[in-house]
């Protein structure tokens, strides 16, 4: 290893996990001491985090506090160094450890609004991708309907809610203060996904999320108007399809 790369190597070791053995290897100089000037690298190597933290979670720090909030990224960064070269990507284990760390644990909605603000960001950056439309449909034979399979857009992000998250990242949205989450009225499955330069979410009633649900598992037309049951089944199916092609959640199909 070249002297260049051991120092490159020992100097992200240091700014990473404050690792010593990089200060010997800076000659010293006038004015700030080896120690003062590396330290201050480490430090813009957090406030940077914390910042990208703060962008990709603007509601949780609103709830949280600035000073807590500050915190809890600084823990959070001692355990999760960034593997991004895109930072826009960095907090993906923060609804994790929110739900799992004290004294976060404690106040689970703050983990399901982290997951909410992270599947909102997701669907904003996700990849582009085709559209497929109702009138695309009419062109498919019928005896191709039991085996089909549909696939989602790629913005489309499926998740759980057990709290009034929506309605308080919405007031935040909308300037108003926000404070702790109550639990909703009943949790519920809910859609996220994005449309051109937009990004919707809503609800879904109980047999909808089940059939959805096995749309994104790959399952066939058949299987999907299996899992709602009944005699209106694949009406019911068919309805809750042209619902999601209006929606723009669906980018091709296949047998």
């Amino acid at each position: 290893m070249s002297r260049l790369k051991r120092l490159q190597t020992h100097f992200q070791d240091y700014i990473l996990g404050g690792d010593p053995a990089f200060l010997g290897e800076i000659a010293s100089g006038r004015g700030a001491t080896v120690a003062v000037r590396a330290a201050i690298y480490a430090d813009a190597y957090r406030l940077r985090l914390i910042e990208a933290l703060n962008a990709n979670f603007p509601v949780l720090a609103a709830i949280v506090g600035v000073e807590p909030f500050t915190e809890l990224a600084r823990a959070y960064i001692g355990e999760h160094a960034s593997r991004y070269t895109n930072i826009r990507r960095y907090g993906d284990e923060l609804p994790r450890y929110l739900s799992t760390v004290r004294p976060w644990v404690e106040r689970p909605w703050l983990g399901e609004m982290a997951a909410f603000e992270w599947a909102m960001l997701g669907a904003f950056d996700a990849a582009e991708a085709p559209i497929l439309g109702i009138e695309d449909m009419t062109a498919v034979a019928p005896r191709r309907w039991p085996a089909l399979r549909f696939t989602v857009h790629p913005s489309v992000r499926r998740i759980d809610i057990q709290y009034e998250t929506p309605a308080l990242w919405k007031r935040h949205q909308a300037g108003e203060p926000v404070a702790d989450a109550l639990p909703a009225v009943a949790p519920a499955a809910w859609l996220l996904w994005r449309r051109g330069t937009e990004t919707y979410f809503r609800s879904m009633a109980a047999d909808e999320a089940a059939a959805f649900d096995r749309v994104l598992a790959g399952d066939a037309f058949a299987v999907v108007c299996g899992r709602l049951g009944g005699e209106d089944a694949a009406l019911r199916a068919a309805s809750l399809l042209k619902g999601w092609l209006a929606e723009s959640l669906i980018s091709g199909i296949s047998d």
